[in-house]
């Protein structure tokens, strides 16, 4: 995360930081910021993530870009709703740049202790 200018500070919380201090011991990057706005199940019981936005030409940050796509990555469909544009899908490779590489289509291991 740290590459893509997501990565959070060591936390003031004793046990926060306890992990925090785990995580960068390993090279696990972590964040806070950029997490969806909603969590949803549909009526089939299928998980999907929602940012909410006031208008369709509002952009999402670059935090929340990089968050929604590895959710997509890993599976999760992402969308950005606005009341004039509904259900915009996020996915992996919606508007790839160079330093990106989620945008290009790399999903990334899940972290091991």
């Amino acid at each position: 995360m740290k590459k893509f200018g997501v990565q959070c500070k060591r936390p003031r919380n004793p046990s926060e930081a306890a992990f925090y201090d785990a995580c960068e011991k390993h090279g696990i990057s972590m964040t806070r910021r950029g997490w969806p706005d909603y969590g949803c199940l549909d009526k089939d019981g299928r998980f999907f993530v929602v940012e909410v936005k006031p208008k369709r030409s509002a952009r999402l940050k670059k935090q929340q870009m990089v968050i929604l796509r590895i959710l997509a990555a890993y599976g999760i469909r992402a969308y950005k709703w606005s009341p004039d544009g509904g259900f915009e899908p996020v996915r992996v490779d919606s508007r790839p740049s160079e330093r990106d590489k989620y945008g290009l289509g790399y999903k990334p291991p899940p972290p091991v202790f």
